[in-house]
This record gives structure tokens, C-alpha cells and sequence, in this order.
């Protein structure tokens, strides 16, 4: 059977996610994945952190609450930590994900990152 990975980056909520909402509405087996990018928490240029504990704390709690919630419906959540330009190409591979659907963003740090993973 075809799998899809699904790439949970900001928007954690179940309900109302579109890109779980697409994943589901193909049929096809789904790999939900979280990653801790390292480029979102390291320091910048000016000496701070780009994200700090409490931005930390929150997104931990978030990841974890994602992870019950899937685990309440008999999924799961795979997180792992590192540059997600590495960790996802490698992970649709290990996992033979024919496909990969994540949120939609338009900011130009973001839609960097997709556009260098899909290289």
C-alpha cells in the first residue's frame, strides 16, 4: 500500500488540519512525523536564541499532546530532532513514503525550507 508521511510543523491541532484532512482523504497508509529543527532554536547573529525556553516549553507540550491525541485514534507520532532538510528526505525513504503533505506556509524562511527538501 502507498504511504504518505505527514510532516506536522506548526499547525498540531487534528481537527481542522488540512494537510491531515488530504493525507486521510487519500486512503493510503499515514506516517505522522514532528521534528525539533535545530535551525528554529538556534542563536542568532544578535546574540539570542531564535526561540526561546517558554517558545520551547510550549512546542514540547504541543508535540506531546499531538502524540497522545493520534494515540487516542490508534496512530502514532514519530519526532525526531536535526536539520529537517536531512531528517525528512531520509525518513520517506527509510519508511518508502511515496508522498510527503505538510501545511501550506508563505513566509520566506519556510517556504525555503520546503523548497530546499524538495531538492
Amino acid at each position: 500500500m502507498d504511504t504518505i508521511l505527514l510532516w506536522f510543523k506548526n499547525d498540531l491541532r487534528l481537527h481542522d488540519n488540512e494537510a491531515l484532512q488530504k493525507a486521510i482523504e487519500t486512503g493510503k497508509n499515514i506516517i505522522p512525523v514532528y521534528i525539533f529543527d535545530t535551525e528554529r532554536y538556534r542563536n542568532l547573529d544578535l546574540g539570542f536564541p531564535k526561540t526561546d525556553q517558554v517558545g520551547f516549553d510550549f512546542i514540547k507540550q504541543s508535540v506531546e499532546n499531538l502524540r497522545e491525541n493520534l494515540k487516542s485514534i490508534s496512530g502514532n507520532l514519530l519526532v525526531r530532532t536535526g536539520n529537517a532538510v536531512e531528517i525528512i528526505p531520509k525518513l520517506a525513504q527509510s519508511l518508502q513514503c511515496n508522498e510527503i503533505y505538510a501545511e501550506q506556509e508563505f513566509a520566506t524562511e519556510e517556504c525555503q525550507l520546503l523548497k530546499n527538501i524538495r531538492n
